[in-house]
């Protein structure tokens, strides 16, 4: 048997599953196809025989990057991850959107080297460009993917820990999509990243950011999580960016966010929560850093309710809070920006990026929830009441939100939960309006 990797190649390398109708199965090559084959050259006289192996897989498309993924080498798992082509279509947005010529630009995990290869190809200004990945194995596959693509003399390929790269340089733009939580990354990214920089983040630890293991949030993000409140996808992110927050400010910088949102992968049930993405410019300023910290709050939610407030007073009924919880702290500032968002969006479309199918769709939606921006959490809607149009005793989310808005309160739809809404009333307010309707509904069919 192999050993088994040490704790630094652990931390620079992200190994995941490529996604296929069973993603517990890894996948398999037919051996009967007759597969391009590429061999990797190098002027290393130290190069070992493993390392001259034969590449033989299939050619995968994204954007314009053509890549070698997968079991490429014996023994080895797969290093690309067709469900987070989100993310790096997002980061190619972000980068054609804010860069500027010869900007520095990192991604940290850099694997087959395909988000790299798009910044390359795609975004239409000369960048200097560093694709880091520490595994040796991979960061053959990486190389090769470079120069099959005509970028050897744009690209730098390191092979280093992240945190000690982002502790030893400077960019301009941090792309980090690591194995599990992002937290042991913030530090040294922000220690990194230039006055005006853009900082684009990826983590998969959802169990603790939705609070299924609660222990694993305070471990990573000294906050506390939990599942057992509707909106605990939200609660989950604004964690996460309070973490962020705080890491700006103890490099004197401070964080405006572009744009968060949460990716689901679909069960027969119900989607799970898969990965969260937050964008966030950053800006070089003691005072606005400071002020950036009163943005930090823990919140407080009431179990019997369902009602929360910053202030424990305000969800404390009959002098009892035993069916209070305190959260946090979190991020309670915004989470999106919507002028921004509609910049880049109108980038995106007179452009024709090479965005993935659902992309455009996806971040119309984002702009239009970051429009509500000042609204914090979403109410989620009970089952017993959600359903299709014209089922007898139910009521759709698109329903609700118009008889919210005719009661002059704001409403929106949210990505975060398809039977949840965001508004300003209660959600005792907004339960009253819907059984109201609800109970009018059905004298009318009797």
């Amino acid at each position: 048997p192999s050993p088994s990797p040490s704790p630094s190649s652990k931390a620079g390398t992200k190994k995941t599953t490529p996604v296929s109708t069973n993603t517990n199965k890894r996948r398999k090559v037919n051996k009967t196809q007759s597969l391009p084959q590429l061999t990797t050259k190098t002027s290393d006289h130290s190069q070992t025989q493993s390392e001259q192996s034969t590449i033989t897989q299939p050619t995968t498309i994204e954007g314009r990057a053509s890549i070698y993924c997968g079991e490429a080498l014996p023994g080895e798992i797969g290093f690309y991850n067709p469900a987070m082509r989100f993310s790096r279509d997002l980061s190619v947005l972000l980068l054609s959107h804010y860069a500027k010529p010869n900007w520095k630009v990192f991604d940290g995990f850099a694997s087959t080297g395909v988000l790299a290869i798009r910044w390359g190809r795609e975004v239409g200004i000369p960048l200097k460009i560093f694709a880091n990945d520490i595994d040796d194995k991979v960061n053959i596959i990486l190389k090769t993917n470079i120069k099959n693509n005509d970028l050897s003399s744009h690209i730098t390929v390191l092979k280093e820990d992240t945190n000690i790269t982002l502790h030893s340089q400077q960019f301009d733009f941090i792309h980090l999509d690591p194995y599990g939580t992002v937290s042991i990354y913030l530090d040294s990214t922000f220690n990194a990243i230039t006055n005006g920089g853009i900082v684009n983040i990826t983590t998969t630890d959802m169990t603790g950011i939705c609070g299924n293991f609660p222990k694993v949030a305070m471990r990573n993000y000294s906050a506390v999580t939990s599942d057992k409140v509707p909106f605990y996808r939200e609660l989950g992110a604004r964690v996460v960016i309070g973490a962020a927050a705080r890491s700006a400010a103890r490099f004197k910088k401070t964080i405006e966010v572009i744009t968060t949102f949460m990716r689901f992968r679909s069960t027969h049930q119900f989607n799970k929560e898969h990965y969260l993405c937050i964008a966030i410019k950053v800006k070089h300023d003691i005072k606005a850093a400071d002020s950036s910290l009163e943005f930090i709050k823990p919140i407080y939610y009431n179990t019997q309710t369902h009602h929360w407030s910053l202030n424990r007073s305000d969800v404390v009924v009959g002098g009892k809070d035993t069916s209070v919880l305190e959260l946090g702290p979190l991020w309670v500032g915004p989470i999106a920006n919507f002028d921004t968002l509609k910049s880049i969006l109108q980038r995106a479309k007179e452009n024709k990026l090479q965005q993935g199918i659902g992309f455009i769709k996806a971040v119309e939606h984002f702009n239009m929830e970051s429009n509500y921006g000042d609204l914090m959490f979403y109410q989620k809607i009970p089952s017993k009441v959600i359903g299709e149009k014209n089922q007898d005793g139910k009521i759709t989310i698109g329903k609700c939100i118009s008889l919210l808005r005719e009661n002059r309160y704001r409403a929106t739809k949210t990505h975060w939960d398809s039977k949840s809404l965001k508004t300003n009333a209660t959600f005792t307010q907004t339960m009253e309006i819907i059984n109201k309707y609800l109970s009018e509904q059905k004298q009318q069919t009797q």
